[in-house]
Formats: C-alpha cells, sequence, structure tokens
C-alpha cells in the first residue's frame, strides 16, 4: 500500500501520536502514563501557538511524524513568523525511503505559500544534510562562549594538589572580571528569580524595538514554555529597574554548577546582552561556569568575545551542540531575504530555536 502524508492536529491524534513514539522508543521514559505527561507539555508549550504536524501512513499505521512549532520574531521592525521542526521520526523500516524527505518537505512548503516567513530547522548530520539538500542555506553550529567563575573545582578535578590555590586564583578572577566589566552592569537594577506569576504581571511595551533578527513573543510563552517544563529545572532570571520595577532583561538559564544561559532579552535602550547575562551570572552564587551557546558568526558573539567570554571549539562543547548543525531556508523574494541572509545580525538563542 502507498504511503501516504498527511497533514494534522496533534493534539486530535494525541493517543495514536503517544503509542507511535512509545513504539520507537522516541523518549527515555518507561511507561506509557509518563509518554502521555511529557507529550502534553510538549504540545502545549513549546510553540507560541498551536503546533501542526504531519504524519506518514502506511494504511493505518503510522510510520513517519514531524511537528511544526512557531515562533515570533521581529526583524526591521516587521513581525516574522518563524517555524522550527520537532520530533523528526521515522521507523527504521522506511528510512531508505522517501518518508523522511516528504515529511521534511512539507515544512518548506509552509514559507513557500507564505505561511510562515522563516524556517528555521536543526538537527543531526542526517536530519540537516536532508534540509539542506531542499534547499535550506547552511547556518553552523553553535559554541559554547566560556567564563569560568570558580576555578577551586575545576583545579581540584583535573588536579588536586593545585587546588590549594583556588581562593588566591577565584579572587584574582574576581578582580579580572569587575575590571574587564566596568560601567556595563547597571548598579540602579534588581535582579532576582521570577515565576511564572511574577512574568504574567510584568510587560515590555516601554522597550526599545531590538537590532537585528530577534525573538519578540509574550512574557507567558516564557512562562510556558521553562517554568512548567516537566524534565528540565529552568530559572528565569529578572532584571527590574530599581526605583520604578520596569522590568528591562530577561536570561533563562539551566543548571547550578555549569550554569547554560538559553535565552536572554533585553530593552536595548537601557541593558546590553552581555551585561543582562552578567548580572545573571552574578545572581548565581553556585556557578562554577557560565556557557553561552552562540553563532560564532553573529554579532552577538563578537559582543560576549569582546567582553572576555572564551569560546570553545565544537569538539570541546556539550553533545547536544556537538551533534546539531542549523539551517533556514525563506523565499528568495520575501521582503527581508536580504536581512535573514545576513546571520551577523541574527539574535539567535537556543532558547528560542531549540525545542
Amino acid at each position: 500500500m502507498a504511503v501516504k502524508i498527511q497533514r494534522v492536529n496533534p493534539l486530535e491524534r494525541r493517543e495514536a501520536l503517544v503509542d507511535y513514539f512509545l513504539r520507537l522508543q522516541a523518549w527515555p521514559y518507561a511507561t506509557r502514563a509518563e509518554y502521555l505527561r511529557y507529550w502534553d507539555w510538549r504540545y502545549t508549550s513549546i510553540s507560541e501557538s498551536d503546533s501542526t504536524a504531519w504524519i506518514a501512513l502506511d494504511g493505518d499505521r503510522i510510520i513517519g511524524h514531524i511537528a511544526c512549532n512557531f515562533r515570533t520574531l521581529r526583524c526591521d521592525g516587521r513581525r516574522v513568523r518563524a517555524a522550527v521542526p520537532g520530533n523528526y521520526l521515522v521507523d527504521d523500516a522506511y528510512h531508505n525511503t522517501m518518508v523522511g524527505v516528504q515529511l521534511a518537505n512539507s515544512l518548506m512548503r509552509l514559507a513557500k505559500r507564505d505561511e510562515i516567513d522563516l524556517l528555521l530547522g536543526f538537527g543531526n548530520r542526517a536530519a540537516h544534510a536532508l534540509f539542506v539538500g531542499l534547499g535550506c542555506v547552511e547556518i553552523g553550529a553553535m559554541l559554547p562562549h566560556v567564563e569560568v567563575l570558580q576555578w577551586g573545582p575545576i583545579l581540584a578535578r583535573r588536579l588536586p594538589v593545585a587546588s590549594v590555590l583556588a581562593p588566591a586564583v577565584n579572587a584574582a578572577g574576581a578582580a579580572w572580571r569587575q575590571f574587564r566589566r566596568g560601567r556595563r552592569a547597571r548598579a540602579s537594577v534588581r535582579v532576582r528569580d521570577l515565576t511564572a506569576e511574577d512574568l504574567l504581571a510584568l510587560d515590555r511595551s516601554h522597550w526599545l524595538e531590538p537590532a537585528g533578527l530577534a525573538w519578540d513573543g509574550s512574557l507567558g510563552y516564557i512562562a510556558r514554555r521553562f517554568l512548567t517544563c516537566p524534565v528540565r529545572s529552568y530559572r528565569v532570571i529578572g532584571i527590574t529597574e530599581g526605583e520604578t520595577g520596569r522590568l528591562e532583561g530577561l536570561v533563562v538559564v539551566e543548571g547550578s554548577a555549569r550554569l547554560n544561559v538559553v535565552q536572554c532579552l533585553v530593552n536595548e535602550a537601557t541593558l546590553t546582552d552581555v551585561s543582562a547575562v552578567e548580572l545573571a551570572v552574578d545572581a548565581s552564587p553556585a556557578a562554577e561556569v557560565a556557557l553561552v551557546p552562540l553563532l560564532p558568526g553573529s554579532a552577538l558573539a563578537g559582543q560576549f568575545a569582546a567582553a572576555g567570554f572564551v569560546r570553545r571549539s565544537r569538539a570541546n562543547a556539550d553533545p547536544v551542540l556537538q551533534n546539531t548543525t542549523w539551517s533556514a531556508y525563506w523565499r528568495p523574494d520575501h521582503p527581508l531575504a536580504a536581512r535573514f541572509a545576513d546571520t551577523r545580525c541574527w539574535k539567535l538563542w537556543y532558547g528560542w530555536s531549540h525545542h
């Protein structure tokens, strides 16, 4: 029987899709109940608006799936609707068929039909090669930009006898960071962890429009995406004006000793991304090292490098970054095509690109 590709509302196919993911052992859970719990969060929280999906059917049997999660961006004063693929799965028996190509091409057609402005693809080598083969532009791999905050634990792990030097090294590092930062971090701001309720009570209507291509979704989405996640523990750190309490920046981080910065939003009239991240790092006393994944050719990465963050090679990055490459597709005649092509202006943060 011929395989057919069908666009579906994933919420209406919940039971069948969860059974499919469970059959393929897509996620590291043992029970169907755990799969249902994780599926419910993914399909109600990762996309900023209702996600859509395509399934491949051989008769009545699901043998392939790809989801589309939507993002709200802004570039040069224009709203940009972007899409990010998710849960791209094909049964092993169909890997050497056209099923994978047909599923991926379904997302490409969203841009060709003007349903979206920009498709941002990412995946392992095989998925990346497929998207590039279909016409996506290769963007590259994100690399971590690193700042060491506490040398003691690092020295103890690598050379135990050197751990006695940790206090002196930490003090020297702190002094150097303070000197390097100069006046970038403003003294008149308050930095604190925000709850979902806090986020819903704040607004950024007073913010200066960001330069380049940047995320421009709602604070409610930030709360839903990061603070209700059942499998990872995120903190949303708010930076507010000390006197007025107005929101001036948000930094989303994961981890404790290894502080991964996954999202940053700032009012560019009052803060830079670098200063916001530095403030968030200072509000994380348990952090030994801060890692900021960025596209190495972007202006944003250049700003972090100029601030003293050291870029690590892909070989020394975390496995997810090592194995993930980004690509993008937009219509050649799109009004913002030239701006999309200049990836130096992309404020591509891991949190809005990755699912």
